[in-house]
């Protein structure tokens, strides 16, 4: 009777899913991706749903990657698309069309209706033809104007990474092998970072070092090499840069900081709008000078990622463009690498969990800066991406980190005290100072007022000391400009003390109100110009000439500028 029981039940378990899939895939819900197998990351695919018998406008259509991350946690998205952003999502049927980036692991998508409520149905898979696509590539500066350092990523290892560069696309003579790494969850040290619902892997970050570069001089190049596993051969698309220039010539550089991303669908977590129109007014700039050694810094607050491996993916397609032309070079910033666990942390400090538990190591595995090799107080990282300093042109460019010691006889503030006091100025007679929290800003920002004052009494003598021309922090999403200052003193002339620009409008949109009295605002008489616009900042400079001018993102225009002489 059991056993009768038994199949019957069966039977009839079986006839109600046989049903539900009637229903649901028949005369219901369908949700189809085109193409499932996808050529090159950014290509679009579009998403078709139909069948939707009472359209609501917060129904949405989910993303999730890895496609594994559904099955363990249907809310587990890594973002989500509006149907209403179809022109005629009302008749219950429509298409959106998305780029999307090839992250080395299978999408899939499933519709939530009922105003986003209940989830009625999944896609097929997507997925790219080659896992190992040579992306995210970006140029770093060295030490040196005849080197030039290429970082890029694949799924496998490769043996060797390989680029193949000349100073003709028809002819790439030469040839320069690297090396691979990569980083795992073991290494993440906090949540979400931590978490299999957020991490994934970030495949193998190659890194190839050029030599033998004529300083500014363009160079065309591809990079790739053989997959360990399959023995196949894969190669980027062909690219171009111009090497760095010779020590004391003329050059134009970008500057900026808390970039971010946006991506082309929304998500759990914050984006930064502004970024994009950030970065294509760069490529823009750069594509009316193309023949430019160019070089950008971004000072801190790089990704936004925040533990969320996801974003470094569209993070680095989103700059690709200009970082495969120009070297695109970074410091720390608090949303790279605070966490509760960081081994430098006084009391009047207020680090706290801004990197998402990624405690530095996606940014140190990620770049490559000229600095040191040596050990931090953080055993996963080393110094080199923390505090270094590079020549480039008639600039000394030196960056500290704001997030670890730079008290008096620190590592750090013995390394930018010996730097400084070696710059030889008949070279590079300007020297511009970077670091991701401002020494001095009009926004309120109380909380940090005890560990901005101890920067302020340990580096600002050497600042003097070593006549600075221009420090440049971010942190704050806005802009702002000093006179030539020292202790909150404006000197005769600009020239006579550094001038201190906030640079952190370049797209989060997060705003501290500027510091008020009596609910009145007030702009110090230290505050040259300042302005809530987003942006970015260019420097010009030769061996007598320093110009420095900020430029809004709504048409590209002049917002302010300042000329320095020697």
């Amino acid at each position: 009777m059991k056993t009768i029981a038994l199949k019957r039940f069966s039977f009839i378990v079986f006839i109600l899913l046989t049903l539900n899939f009637f229903i649901n895939y028949c005369f219901t819900i369908n949700l189809i991706v085109t193409p499932s197998v996808v050529s090159n990351s950014l290509d679009n695919i579009t998403i078709n749903w139909s069948g939707v018998t009472q359209p609501n406008e917060k129904d949405f259509v989910a993303i999730y990657v890895p496609s594994i991350n559904f099955f363990n946690n249907e809310n587990n998205w890594i973002g989500y698309i509006l149907l209403n952003n179809s022109n005629n999502w009302k008749s219950g049927s429509g298409s959106i069309q998305i780029p999307l980036v090839n992250a080395r692991e299978d999408y899939i998508f499933a519709l939530w209706t009922s105003g986003g409520t209940q989830r009625t149905a999944i896609s097929n898979s997507v997925t790219f033809i080659n896992f190992n696509e040579p992306l995210q590539a970006h140029l770093q500066r060295t030490k040196s104007p005849t080197e030039m350092r290429l970082i890029w990523i694949t799924a496998e290892q490769l043996s060797p990474p390989i680029v193949q560069f000349g100073v003709s696309k028809n002819e790439l003579s030469f040839t320069a092998q690297g090396q691979s790494v990569t980083y795992n969850i073991s290494l993440m040290c906090d949540a979400p970072a931590n978490s299999p619902d957020h991490f994934f892997s970030p495949g193998y970050i190659h890194e190839v070092l050029l030599t033998g570069l004529v300083p500014s001089k363009q160079y065309f190049y591809r990079f790739g090499g053989k997959v360990i596993s399959s023995s196949i051969i894969v190669w980027s698309d062909l690219q171009q840069f111009y090497s760095a220039p010779q020590l004391g010539s003329s050059v134009e550089i970008f500057v900026f900081g808390d970039l971010g991303v946006q991506m082309p669908f929304q998500t759990k977590i914050d984006q930064q709008g502004p970024s994009i129109k950030t970065t294509r007014n760069i490529r823009q700039v750069m594509d009316q000078k193309p023949n430019q050694p160019w070089l950008v810094i971004h000072i801190g607050d790089i990704s936004y990622a925040r533990g969320y491996a996801f974003v470094w993916e569209w993070f680095f397609a989103q700059i690709e463009p200009i970082a495969t032309q120009a070297p695109w070079m970074v410091a720390i910033g608090n949303h790279e690498f605070d966490w509760p666990g960081q081994t430098w942390k006084p009391n009047w400090t207020d680090y706290g969990t801004d990197s998402g538990g990624e405690c530095g190591v996606a940014y140190d595995r990620r770049f490559h800066m000229p600095g040191s090799d040596s050990a931090s107080s953080d055993p996963q990282l080393t110094t080199r991406n923390l505090w270094y300093s590079f020549d480039h042109g008639a600039i000394h460019f030196i960056i500290m980190s704001s997030e670890h010691d730079f008290t008096v006889n620190s590592s750090q503030w013995n390394f930018i005290n010996s730097d400084l006091s070696s710059v030889d100025h008949s070279i590079t007679p300007w020297i511009v100072f970077s670091g991701h929290r401002p020494m001095y800003t009009s926004s309120d920002h109380s909380e940090e007022a005890d560990l901005i004052e101890h920067m302020r009494q340990a580096i600002e003598p050497l600042l003097l000391k070593y006549h600075v021309d221009v420090c440049l922090w971010a942190h704050i999403h806005k802009y702002e400009r000093t006179c030539g200052m020292y202790d909150f003193k404006c000197a005769d002339k600009d020239e006579d003390a550094p001038v201190h620009v906030v640079i952190g409008n370049a797209g989060n949109t997060f705003q501290s109100d500027w510091e008020t009295t009596n609910n009145h605002q007030y702009q110090p008489d230290w505050i040259i110009f300042r302005t809530e616009n987003y942006g970015f900042s260019q420097i010009e400079a030769n061996l007598t000439h320093f110009r420095f001018t900020t430029y809004g993102d709504q048409r590209g225009e002049l917002h302010d500028e300042f000329i320095l002489l020697k």
